[in-house]
C-alpha cells in the first residue's frame, strides 16, 4: 500500500512540474486524486495511509501547491483530496469518534503555516465556486477534529495546533480591519 501512496503523491508532484502541458497536468492530477479518494473509502487503506511515513511531506507539498498560486480547477481537486484525508479513519477512530486524518492535516497546516492559503480559497469567487466549497468543507472538518490531549506526528500537543488556528484567525481579522 505504501508504494501506491508514493505513486499517487509523486504523480501529483509531477502534475505541478514544468514538463506536462496544461491539459496533461490536469488529467494526471484528476486521476491521481480520484484514485486517492477511492482508496480512502476503505478503512484498512485509510489506516495504512495514516501510517505512511511520507504522508507529512506529501501533505506539506499539497499545501504548498495551494498556497503557490494554483489555478482554481487543480485547487478544487487538491482540496477534494484534503477532504478525503480529513475523513481518514485511524485505529481507534471508530463510530462516534473523530477521524485521525483531520488532526494530521491540522498539524500539517500549523507546521507549514498554510492556514492563510486555505482561507484565501474559502472566498475564491472567480469562475467556479468549487474551490471555495471544498476549502470550507476542509475547514469544517478541521474544526471537528479533536484538538487536545493526543500526540501528533510532530510530537506536539493538540493545544499547539488550536493555538495556531486561533492566532492565524486573529491575525487575519486584524488585516481585514486594517484594510477597511
Amino acid at each position: 500500500m505504501h508504494q501506491t501512496f508514493a505513486l499517487v503523491f509523486n504523480l501529483i508532484d509531477e502534475s505541478f512540474s514544468a514538463d506536462p502541458t496544461g491539459s496533461d497536468r490536469l488529467w494526471i492530477l484528476t486521476h491521481s486524486v480520484d484514485l486517492f479518494v477511492d482508496l480512502m473509502g476503505k478503512a484498512d487503506i485509510s489506516q495504512a495511509l495514516l501510517e505512511y511515513k511520507g504522508l507529512g511531506a506529501s501533505v506539506a507539498s499539497i499545501l504548498g501547491f495551494l498556497g503557490g498560486g494554483c489555478e482554481p480547477e487543480p485547487a478544487a481537486k487538491l482540496l477534494e483530496m484534503l477532504v478525503a484525508l480529513c475523513r481518514a479513519q485511524g485505529s481507534g477512530s471508530g463510530r462516534g469518534q473523530h477521524p485521525a486524518g483531520g488532526l494530521l492535516l491540522a498539524t500539517a497546516l500549523a507546521d507549514a503555516r498554510q492556514l492563510p492559503a486555505l482561507l484565501r480559497w474559502c472566498h475564491h469567487s472567480e469562475g467556479t465556486n468549487m474551490p471555495a466549497l471544498r476549502a470550507l468543507e476542509v475547514l469544517h472538518l478541521l474544526v471537528q477534529a479533536p484538538q487536545g490531549g493526543g500526540r501528533h506526528t510532530n510530537g506536539g500537543e493538540g493545544d499547539a495546533v488550536q493555538t495556531y488556528f486561533l492566532g492565524a484567525a486573529t491575525e487575519l481579522c486584524g488585516r481585514i480591519q486594517a484594510a477597511r
